[in-house]
C-alpha cells in the first residue's frame, strides 16, 4: 500500500528548508559602521585598542542585522555544519537525527571487510526507504500495518472528504480480517455523515467477464 501526501487530501508534503536572503545588506553594515569607526579615529583622538574595539564592534552589528533563517525558504541544500543547527529547532527530527548518527559511530568502528559490506548495504537500502519518505511517499507492506494507520488517517479531524482507487487483482481482495475492519471504519464514517467516501474499483477481466452483467459473485458481495 502506497500513502502520498499531498495537496488533495491535507495539506501535507516534504519542503525544503532553511533560508533565501540579501548577502549583501550585513556587509553593507559592516562596512559603513568600519568606516565611521575610521572616521571618527582619524578625526578625534585615540589609540588604536579603540580603533580595533571599533572595528569589532562593528562586525557584530553587521552579524546581528543578519536575517535570522526561517523554515521553508532556502533554495539550496544545507551545508553538513548546517543540517544540525536547522534540525535543531525540530525537536522529534533532531531526536532521530541524533540515534542515526550515534548508531552510525558505532558502525563504523567495526573494521571487519566483510561486516562493514553488508552493513553498508543494509544502511543504504534504509537510505532508499528514507528517499521516499522525504518525497511524501509512504510504502507498507502488510495490510494490518496499513489498517491501522488507514483507520486512524480517517478519523483524522479536518478530513471531510476520501476518494480512493483500487485495482482488483484476485477475488479475494480486502476480504481478510484487516481489510474487512477497514470497510467497517469506512460504512460507520460514511453512515453518520462524518466522511464523504467516493470509490473506484478497477476489476481485472476474470473477475468481470464481458459475458456477465455482474461480477464473479465474491467480488459483488
Amino acid at each position: 500500500m502506497n500513502l502520498i501526501y499531498g495537496r488533495g487530501m491535507k495539506e501535507f508534503g516534504a519542503h525544503s528548508d532553511g533560508l533565501v536572503q540579501s548577502s549583501w545588506f550585513p556587509a553593507v553594515v559592516g562596512v559603513v559602521c568600519c568606516s565611521a569607526v575610521v572616521i571618527s579615529w582619524w578625526l578625534l583622538p585615540g589609540g588604536g585598542e579603540v580603533l580595533a574595539v571599533g572595528v569589532l564592534v562593528s562586525v557584530l552589528i553587521a552579524m546581528m542585522v543578519s536575517p535570522v533563517p526561517q523554515p521553508g525558504l532556502r533554495a539550496e541544500l544545507p551545508t553538513d555544519l548546517e543540517t544540525p543547527f536547522l534540525l535543531a529547532r525540530d525537536e522529534h527530527a533532531f531526536e532521530r537525527y541524533r540515534r542515526a548518527t550515534a548508531l552510525m559511530l558505532k558502525v563504523s568502528r567495526h573494521h571487519d571487510p566483510i561486516y562493514r559490506d553488508i552493513a553498508f548495504e543494509q544502511i543504504d537500502e534504509l537510505i532508499r526507504r528514507l528517499t521516499t519518505i522525504a518525497a511524501g511517499v509512504l510504502v507498507f507492506e502488510g495490510t494490518e500495518t496499513w489498517r491501522l494507520v488507514y483507520e486512524r488517517l480517517l478519523r483524522s479531524p479536518g478530513l471531510y472528504l476520501y476518494r480512493s482507487v483500487s485495482l482488483v487483482k484476485t477475488a479475494d481482495y480486502w476480504q481478510d480480517e484487516p481489510g474487512r475492519k477497514s470497510m467497517a471504519v469506512n460504512f460507520e464514517l460514511q453512515d453518520r455523515g462524518a466522511l464523504n467516501i467516493e470509490r473506484i474499483i478497477i476489476l481485472e477481466d476474470e473477475l468481470w467477464p464481458l459475458s456477465m452483467s455482474w461480477p464473479v459473485d465474491s467480488v459483488r458481495r
